[in-house]
């Protein structure tokens, strides 16, 4: 809903400026849903972390938070059998793109 907001400016200073908020919501919603998919035992709370992580991952460019997610995305891989593994490559090397 953030992403396709219809009431956001489409050109110029605005525009540029609604864009850095807008990431920085998504990024937020990000960092809390990993923070829950650590915390929860419910394999379907880290499947929700994951459908995100697929769409703005690239996004997080703190090495920390980086290695996070990977851990986050391992623990989905090893305890709720749900394959991640080609996601944790793209998401590698998107983030070796940007260094």
């Amino acid at each position: 809903m953030l992403v396709h907001d219809p009431r956001m400016p489409k050109v110029g200073a605005q525009y540029l400026e609604s864009q850095k908020k807008t990431k920085e919501q998504i990024l937020y919603y990000l960092r809390m849903l990993c923070g829950l998919a650590c915390a929860s035992p419910v394999p379907p709370a880290r499947g929700v972390t994951c459908l995100a992580v697929s769409l703005f991952g690239a996004w997080i460019t703190s090495r920390a938070e980086q290695d996070a997610v990977t851990d986050v995305l391992q623990k989905v891989d090893q305890e709720d059998a749900w394959t991640t593994s080609r996601m944790q490559q793209d998401l590698k090397a998107q983030w070796n793109d940007h260094d």
